[in-house]
């Protein structure tokens, strides 16, 4: 069964010791195979709950089909299996599915149990849907569990729940998700997704990584521990090879099972799994082809693994059971996916609606358990907070919640998070109000109730809107008992009479709440720490100092205080600020485009911004400046765009805190918000779920550069490495970041950023399959924009004194996140509780209580409360106490499905001792652990409050409901008629039992006959038997449109008296939300009215119900009854209520009640009455230019129209015509973008004045509102034209020698698109392919053409040795078919490299026909296939005229010099220059011209130019002892003519002057003592020198040395001086030596590093001649051409040369010493197909050297896989010729994707290396001699007698003795032998120690010197050995 015992993995890996920090690989080895091993392949489905289609076509039509194959297919046979996920889908079933279905063969569920329930149907997956796993919050990921699993087992018992997660489509995984699952039931883990990283592996060590092309697979396992970031919890879990939807293939089982099986990492597992089935539309496995059930014994016959058909839960139960799992490997923390980073930002309303929504969730329930547990409420509206969770759960989908589905869904989701905010507020809003009831309220102001959802008390600003009788109070002070608070502000409404308040609520207590008193007086005179300098935009409290620069409204410098002094936060003067603005082009990253939601663009995202938004801002002001509080609005201009940061600092705060709201109308643009926090920090933290993840900031190897883009919740933080000090970003809406350490000018620091917004286009597929046709109802799906629009968020910038644990960075960031809410209370005395509460709390701030609720099983508890608990910083806390609302009977822990942890299941797991004391509880707790508490409570004493009630009895006319199979028989709504379909709810859901609001209980009409009222103007007799306060109307609308309805409802009393109200009732089918998806902006009302019950679908009479899907049941189309109420007086009886004359509202129960007063809180849409939609018609857009864009070829073709920003404007049109007054419409539109200028590329031109050879462009601009209404035309641009006219384009007489297929023909190669081709395969000389343009198709009628343009493989993308090698070029102009008349050549290539080719003719040709002959399509030859993406025949425009010269700075250069102050002088000088100058003298004038300066810092990342401030006049002064921080300096000259006209702005840039070396080497001399002398030879630079000489001279100069082996240069331990000496030995183990140079002036400045290198071997063999070869295309010359990115290329598939072997002889021309021969295979080289591919590399082959060309030397290489061979022949050898014989080209087989057009040998160069090592003996002061024999080492010696011969230099003048001493292993003298020598004036000693005996037992020999006079040492020792 599925619960079935699990074995502990905690003691199965014991002995699994390696524990890795990062995901990577190491060397595989392939593992024989034999029936021992076990593969299990799981038939499964993964289906995309929404992705390219909604819910509504997942259960309609997806969900249909793949259950009712499965369930079909399985019946048919009990062996077969299947796995699916997702209890959302069982859900549907279900509901749609089930005995109510009228289609027999779909009553799927009953059979489903059956299934279930005998093993075959295996659930996996406990979770609502497959979330995405970055975005949702702990607590969600939580209740994804919760409820899925109690989902499974309440419908299919407790040994059917799932035991393994699985997320196989997911976009990263969460650190915290291991111990989410094991507390969840599920100790067992599975995906896929993995696989797709970009650029590393997963699950191993982070410094080796596997192949690209090995699927990204490169981990250490495919079965592994993964361990949560807790430390301690581990899931067992398996990364599937392949993904979900494969099929895998007998060869593909070998790489399953080496997976496992790595050299070095064997894990000892036998069972593997694989997956095979459909993927993403549910397809399932009842069909022909590799997915169906019968593949499996296809599999099993290919390989001699046992293959079985199995479930997920049976692999993990079989290896738990019977593997023994001791050597798995255990992998900490998140899995990061390489992949799909833009899906952290895309759809950004959809990330701030989950993000409200989870906190909603959280304190919605928190206020109901304490309104249930203290009587105040009747019961704790747990049913509904399940059903607004389950709505935010099912959005959390992993392409929904991410932002990767279809724009339609989001239309459908923001209406469910806005259903799940009516539920969740319903909820919360009446259990504080009952609550406040309850308090002491008997204030002598107005009572203001103020509540905390977090565990801790804590400050906090809070709104409150006060009514009154009357105009409201000008001034108002709130007290805190007698406290005053001063308000930060107020707002007025005198006809509304409310007042606004807002301030600052102390002391708030934890999980609680405090009364306030506001007081009608006038506030006093006070001050507070805040100071303000608005001219200097200096601000400053007790604890921040921010200064705003007022060039750019930036924050140029932000303090702190850190103890007694203050500390910066950001760099200084390296060119970025605080809260700097970053935009980035957000391109697409591949074709066709679709991914542009999930994806951002590496190479774009590792760079420097494409724009910084800097300038001027458009305005700065305080817009708030109280003693308590200022705030300063900086609003930036960027492209049409504005974005607005207010700035507040509070009086009492440390932090600073921001509101941006961008109007981000752009396109393919992002926009972050950038901070350059001043700490040197090795890592960045941010929030994940229930915890935090640290990740790099460098960026330096493959592990760094993936991250470029990360996933944080609501905070980020940068510490310095000391611990000392940092940052906190925190914020309340966004999940994209990125950190980057920089050092910039010698400074170091670390940029943060947060990824505002981003504008790709949206998901745009069309649904495929059954239904496709339903995709008209999901448009638009092409040409959106995401997120073009306004965003809003805040955040906050924290900075503080040690680590972001130490200054609780988490609590500050939930406190932004988690808002207090604020109401106005009824006034009275207490009603058992008093002004000010703490219901739960924590006495440790990193220990926070997330979840406070009453128990799953049983929420009519009110006395069961379940507390969820978890560490919040990664530190073992140890004690903790929580405080819990009542005093505690009992206490235990249980899993986070509420259950206890049953120790079958369970086995080692310890819970928790708890230890309880009163209402305390008191535990221990470990790094991020999360703890799920239940406790039982004493009762409280708090008497019950009741709600008196009663029903009103109704006379049904009308009945709602239908059901499935009598959907045409009723309707609510509609005519019943196809054109317009009648409506009904369903009846299935239809709450016949009644509804429960709040403990308002109103009693519902039957399901099954009349049970609503229509509003038609009738009187129901009441009689009350009590008086009441309220009356309650459960209602609703119909009518087209969804609109609403409105009427009087009028309640008399039995005194006659009356009280009306005007009710409008919302539609049964509203939007909530007031989103349109087309215009991408709220331009209608959001329906709040309070929701009383909500169906999940319609019934129509007309529509589908077969196999394309239902129409006429439309699933998942939510519809509504809404709840009304109308304030009665309670001091009378009702007698009647008279309801509306409106037939279109209806009324479904009305009760009257009396709650007690801010109970039975309702909603309505009086509301949104004063809503109004405010899109006023924009200006029509102003001086309209077009230009032509700089430096494009050909010269003049590209047009940038610019304009000016429209008044109230969001986005705009460009049309174009050909005369001023032409009529823009759909014909001529070419774009529609925000922004304000756009590029029209190589533009067509339009009309017959093309032929002949004139055309000229005007463009007009139209702009959009916010409702998409237009602004009037703008006036017509100035005319523009083209240089040229491509007579080519889009021609319709384009034949061609042939095409590969129809979507690559001829005509695509003039179609004016660089991503469409004309291509043909098969082409040589002697086949050439050929394409004909007939220009005119007029006989006799020309066009004068002189300039063609070819765009080859390289300019669409592909690889650039497939460029076209030789081609010609023809025209005719007499032809009249494109082969006969006269035809004449004008261009020949013949060795074509370049990727676009122009030909420019001296004069033009008339001609009709042109004809492109290709003889040589490549290169390099690959595939001989032609490939030309675009081919343009031009000739001149008569139209065009060349524009008017622009000034300019000719010669401009920067002189510098030094000066006596020990300062830099820099000059800028230039020529003043305009064209018009040179044949009219004096036209142009200069005027004012502008300079401005900049200087360059530079680091590992690129230059960065920072604008020094005030350097704005042609001379620059700058210290010059700062010159080694700064690379170079930059003047940007902008010349003005002296009328006024803006020139060219030119930049001259000069290097800073640093000293360096200059001409290093690195000299190579051979040296006695068979050694290698390497010396670092340089002249020491400084080009200050140049200009004033003498001013830097070199001081202590360092050295570091590096020799390189295997690719990679090692540091040599202390080698740092200018020579290095090395062995032979040591030489020849490197293959080269490097000396970095760091120069150093005297003053102590240090300089430039440069690197020298020098060779350790030589290639003899670059130039040899080829003498022999096999292949047939003269290419073995390029293995010795030294060019690796040319090969010797044998296509060994084609007929010549045939199959291999093949071979080739080279001959170096005379015999040569040799010692080692490297090959390079294709897979060595980037420029190569497949590169880095191995199996790519020359598999088989034999390298030989011959010295005679007779008699060969082999070296047999199989089974390669390696890019490179090296054979160290061990020696040197002689030889003159070197021959390659291969026998295998490559590993590829058609099984491993490699078919015959890959068949060939590719070897790029070859080389026999030659050591520059030379063995000379050495020569050393001191020789052993046994008699006139010298002997070679010590060791020689021994045991005999010998002459010690001494020839030194003992820097000495005088007598020395000279004296040789033996010593044995212990160091004791075993002789001594001295004589004394006279030493002149040079030093030399030359003398012997005759008869010297060397003991056999001798282990040390050294000979001393010292003066004989002081008996002092003069020298070192000798050691002789």
């Amino acid at each position: 069964m599925k619960r079935s015992k699990r074995k502990s993995l905690i003691a199965l890996v014991l002995s699994a010791t390696m524990l890795v920090p990062a995901l990577g690989i190491n060397a595989s080895a392939k593992v024989e195979l034999d029936s021992s091993f076990q593969l299990y392949m799981i038939p499964n489905t993964h289906l995309d709950t929404a992705w390219q289609w909604p819910y509504q076509h997942t259960a309609d039509n997806y969900l249909r089909n793949m259950y009712g194959n499965q369930i079909s297919a399985l019946e048919s046979n009990p062996d077969y299996k299947y796995t699916t996920s997702a209890s959302a889908h069982y859900q549907w079933i279900k509901d749609y599915y089930n005995e109510d279905n009228p289609i027999e063969d779909q009553r799927y569920w009953e059979r489903l149990k059956v299934l279930i329930e005998n093993g075959q149907w295996d659930i996996t997956g406990g979770q609502v849907v497959e979330p995405d796993l970055n975005i949702p919050n702990g607590e969600a990921l939580v209740r994804q569990s919760l409820y899925a699993q109690h989902f499974f087992e309440e419908e299919f018992g407790e040994d059917n729940v799932p035991t393994a997660g699985m997320v196989p489509d997911v976009f990263g995984f969460s650190g915290q998700m291991p111990q989410i699952l094991y507390k969840s039931g599920m100790p067992y883990f599975v995906t896929s997704k993995i696989n797709w990283n970009e650029s590393t592996g997963q699950g191993g060590s982070s410094d080796s990584y596997r192949d690209r092309n090995d699927g990204n697979r490169g981990r250490d396992s495919d079965i592994l521990n993964w361990r949560a970031i807790d430390g301690e919890t581990d899931v067992l879990a398996y990364l599937l090879y392949n993904d979900y939807n494969n099929t895998d293939t007998g060869s593909a089982v070998q790489k399953i099972f080496d997976q496992n099986w790595q050299e070095g990492k064997e894990t000892g597992v036998k069972r593997a799994m694989a997956f095979y089935g459909g993927g993403d539309m549910g397809q399932g496995l009842a069909g022909g082809g590799n997915d169906n059930y019968e593949y499996v014994a296809k599999v099993d016959e290919s390989t001699p693994v046992d293959v079985k058909m199995g479930t997920v839960t049976e692999y993990f139960d079989d290896v738990t059971a019977n593997e023994d799992l001791s050597k798995l490997r255990t992998y900490e923390g998140e899995m990061y996916l390489e992949y799909h980073r833009g899906t952290y930002t895309t759809w950004a309303r959809m990330k701030k609606y989950n993000r409200d929504n989870e906190i909603l969730g959280e304190s919605a329930e928190k206020a109901a358990t304490l309104g249930f547990y203290t009587n105040s409420t009747p019961n704790n509206g747990s049913d509904k907070i399940q059903d607004a969770w389950e709505k935010v759960l099912l959005n959390q989908m992993h392409d929904v919640l991410p932002g990767s589905a279809l724009a339609y869904q989001y239309y459908v989701t923001f209406n469910q998070h806005e259903l799940a905010a009516n539920l969740f507020n319903g909820v919360r809003d009446n259990a504080l109000g009952a609550l406040a009831y309850r308090a002491d309220t008997d204030v002598s102001g107005k009572p203001v109730f103020v509540y905390n959802d977090l565990s801790w008390a804590r400050d906090g600003e809070v709104t409150v809107k006060l009514e009154y009788d009357q105009a409201p109070p000008s001034s108002v002070v709130v007290y805190d008992g007698e406290t005053p608070i001063y308000p930060t502000n107020i707002a007025r409404d005198e006809e509304k009479n409310t007042l606004d308040v807002t301030f600052m609520a102390t002391d708030v207590p934890a999980i609680g709440y405090k009364v306030f008193d506001v007081r009608s007086e006038t506030a006093g005179s006070h001050t507070t720490p805040l100071k303000v300098d608005e001219e200097n935009l200096t601000f400053e409290n007790n604890y921040i100092k921010m200064k705003i620069n007022p060039e750019t409204g930036y924050i140029s410098s932000l303090q702190y205080r850190d103890g007694d002094s203050w500390r910066e936060t950001f760099a200084q003067n390296v060119g970025t600020e605080g809260a700097e603005l970053h935009v980035y082009k957000d391109t697409e990253v591949r074709p066709p485009q679709n991914f542009d939601v999930w994806e951002l663009n590496a190479s774009e995202m590792n760079k420097e911004p494409d724009w910084i938004v800097d300038g001027a801002p458009k305005s700065i002001s305080i817009v708030e400046n109280t003693p308590e509080k200022v705030t300063v609005r900086v609003v930036k201009e960027w492209s049409g765009s504005e974005i607005a940061q207010d700035m507040t600092l509070y009086a009492d705060s440390d932090r600073v805190d921001v509101h941006l709201a961008a109007d981000w109308y752009q396109q393919k643009r992002l926009l972050k918000v950038s901070f350059p926090i001043l700490a040197d920090a090795d890592v960045a933290t941010y929030e994940t779920s229930y915890g935090a993840i640290e990740r790099p900031t460098d960026r330096l190897n493959a592990f760094e550069k993936a991250r470029y883009e990360v996933p944080g919740h609501k905070w980020m933080d940068v510490t310095d490495n000391s611990g000392e000090y940092g940052v906190s970003i925190l914020n309340d809406a966004k999940y994209g970041f990125d950190s980057l350490r920089r050092t910039l000018g010698g400074t170091t620091f670390v940029r943060s950023r947060i990824t505002v917004a981003r504008t790709p286009r949206a998901q745009s597929w069309a649904p495929s399959g059954p239904s496709s046709s339903h995709s008209s109802t999901w448009t638009p799906y092409t040409s959106y924009v995401v997120d073009s629009g306004t965003h809003e968020f805040n955040y906050s910038i924290y900075p503080h004194s040690g680590s972001w644990k130490d200054s609780e960075t988490v609590n500050e960031a939930q406190e932004l996140n988690y808002p207090m809410t604020a109401f106005e209370a009824p006034k009275g005395a207490s009603n058992g509780l008093g002004s000010s509460e703490s219901f739960a709390s924590s006495d440790k701030s990193n220990v926070i209580i997330s979840a406070l609720k009453n128990q799953n099983d049983t929420p009519n508890d009110n006395n069961t409360v379940v507390v969820r608990v978890y560490e919040s910083s990664g530190r073992d806390t140890g004690d903790v106490t929580i405080t819990l609302p009542g005093n505690i009977e009992s206490a235990k822990e249980v899993n986070m499905l509420e259950h206890d942890f049953d120790k079958d299941f369970y086995e080692d797991y310890q819970e928790k001792d708890l230890k309880i004391d009163g209402n305390k509880i008191t535990f221990d707790i470990g790094k991020f652990e999360i703890l799920t508490i239940e406790a039982k409570l004493t009762p409280s004493e708090l008497e019950a409050l009741t709600v008196p009630q009663e029903n009103v009895a109704l006379s049904y006319d009308q009945r709602a409901t239908s059901s499935k199979s009598n959907r045409t028989d009723y309707w609510i709504d509609g005519d019943g008629t196809s054109e317009n379909p009648g409506k009904s709810m369903p009846e299935i859901q239809w709450p016949a039992d009644g509804i429960d609001y709040q403990g308002i209980n109103f009693s519902m009409g039957p399901k099954d006959a009349n049970n609503v009222m229509s509003a038609n103007g009738s009187t129901l007799d009441v009689n009350a038997a009590d008086n009441y306060g309220k009356a309650y109307i459960v209602g609703f609308a119909t009518g087209d449109d969804m609109a609403s309805a409105s009427g009087d409802f009028t309640v008399t009393y039995e005194d006659g008296s009356t009280t009306s109200k005007n009710i409008k009732f919302s539609n049964w089918q509203t939007d909530l939300s007031g989103w349109d998806r087309e215009a991408w902006i709220d331009n209608k009302p959001y329906v709040y009215d309070t929701i009383a019950h909500f169906n999940t679908h319609y019934h129509q009479t007309h529509g589908t119900t077969g196999s394309r899907g239902y129409t006429a049941i439309m699933m998942e189309c939510h519809n509504y009854m809404f709840l009304y109420d109308i304030d009665i007086d309670d001091a009378k009886a009702v007698k009647s209520i008279t309801l509306p004359d409106n037939a279109n509202m209806k009324i479904a129960a009305i009760t009257l009640a009396n709650p007690v007063d801010g109970y039975g809180k309702v909603y309505d849409s009086s509301k949104a009455d004063d809503w109004t939609f405010e899109a006023p018609t924009p200006d029509a857009p102003q001086n309209v230019v077009a230009s032509y864009e700089p430096g494009t070829n050909p010269p003049y073709s590209n047009f940038v129209i610019s304009w000016d920003k429209a008044e109230n404007a969001v986005k705009y049109r460009i049309h174009y015509g050909t005369s001023p007054d032409f009529v823009p419409d759909k014909s001529n539109l070419l774009a529609e973008q925000g922004g304000l200028s756009y590029t029209h590329t190589s533009p067509s031109i339009l009309g017959p004045d093309a032929m002949s050879g004139k055309g000229q462009l005007y463009y007009k601009v139209v702009a959009i509102g916010k409702a998409s209404n237009l602004s009037e035309p703008s006036k017509a641009s100035n005319a523009i034209a083209p240089q040229y006219i491509d007579y080519a384009q889009n021609n319709s007489r384009v034949t061609v020698s042939g095409q590969t297929n129809a979507n690559e023909a001829g005509s695509k190669a003039v179609d004016g698109s660089l991503s469409s081709k004309w291509c043909q395969t098969g082409i040589s000389a002697n086949n050439p392919a050929w394409m004909r343009i007939d220009l005119t198709g007029e006989e006799g009628k020309t066009i004068n053409v002189n300039r063609f343009d070819l765009y080859h493989a390289g300019a669409g993308g592909e690889q650039t040795s497939a460029n076209t090698g030789a081609y010609t070029i023809e025209y005719s102009a007499d032809s009249t078919n494109g082969t006969d008349g006269t035809w004449t050549k004008v261009v020949d290539v013949t060795n074509n490299k370049d990727s676009i080719t122009s030909h420019v003719l001296e004069s033009g040709v008339d001609a009709r026909w042109i004809r492109l002959t290709v003889t040589k399509p490549e290169a390099t030859p690959w595939t001989n296939a032609v490939r030309l993406y675009e081919f343009k025949v031009m000739g001149t425009n008569t139209s065009f005229t060349k524009p008017a010269p622009v000034s300019t700075a000719d010669n401009a250069a920067i002189a510098m010099s030094a000066n006596d102050q020990n300062e830099l002088n820099l000059a800028v000088s230039y020529d003043y220059y305009n064209e018009a100058n040179d044949t009219n003298p004096g036209t142009k004038t200069e005027g004012n011209t502008q300079f401005k300066w900049y200087k360059k810092f530079t680091d590992a990342y690129g230059d960065v130019y920072a604008s020094i401030p005030g350097a704005t006049s042609k001379e620059l002064t700058q210290p010059l002892g700062d010159i080694n921080l700064v690379t170079s300096y930059r003047c940007d000259i902008t010349i003005y003519d002296s009328d006024g006209t803006k020139g060219e702005t030119v930049s001259v840039e000069i290097d800073s002057p640093i000293s360096t070396a200059k001409n290093a080497e690195i000299k190579a001399t051979a040296i006695p003592g068979n050694q290698m002398e390497f010396t670092a030879n340089y002249d020491y630079y400084n080009s200050i020198n140049d200009t004033s000489p003498g001013t830097k001279v070199e001081g202590d100069t360092q050295f570091k040395w590096y020799k390189l082996i295997n690719d990679e240069y090692v540091e040599i331990e202390g080698a740092n001086a200018k020579t290095l000496v090395q062995t032979n030995a040591e030489a020849r183990e490197a293959e080269a030596y490097k000396c970095e140079i760091t120069v150093y002036d005297n003053d102590g400045t240090q300089g430039k590093t440069v690197s020298a290198e020098v060779n350790t071997y030589v290639n003899m063999l670059l130039g040899a001649k080829v003498t022999e070869e096999t292949s047939t295309n003269d290419s073995a010359k390029k293995l010795v051409d030294g060019n690796y990115g040319t090969k010797w290329d044998v296509v060994t598939a084609n007929e010549n040369p045939g199959p291999c072997p093949h071979h080739a002889i080279l001959d170096m021309g005379e015999v040569k010493s040799i010692d080692k021969i490297k090959v390079f295979h294709a897979n060595s080289h980037p420029s190569q197909a497949y590169d880095e591919n191995p199996l790519i590399a020359t598999y088989d082959f034999d390298v030989s050297y011959s010295v005679d060309g007779q008699n060969w030397t082999t070296t047999e290489i199989r089974a390669n896989t390696d890019p490179v061979t090296v054979i160290d022949l061990g020696k040197t050898v002689e030889a003159r010729y070197v021959k390659i014989y291969v026998i295998t080209p490559n590993a590829g087989t058609e099984e491993n994707g490699f078919d015959t057009q890959y068949k060939a040998i590719r070897i790029l160069e070859i080389e026999a290396l030659q050591s520059i090592t030379e063995d000379i003996a050495e020569s050393g002061p001191v020789t052993l001699y046994e008699r006139d024999q010298k002997l070679d080492s010590f060791d020689a010696a021994k045991g005999k007698t010998v002459n010690v011969k001494v020839n030194t230099n003992a820097a000495y003048q005088g007598k020395v003795n000279v004296v040789a001493a033996t010593y044995s292993d212990s160091g004791a003298l075993l002789n001594i032998k001295s004589v004394a020598v006279d030493v002149d004036e040079t030093g030399a000693i030359d003398c012997t120690l005759s008869d010297f005996a060397v003991s056999q037992d001798a282990a040390k020999m050294n000979v001393f010197f010292w003066a004989a006079d002081t008996q002092a040492p003069i020298s070192e020792a000798i050691l002789v050995g």
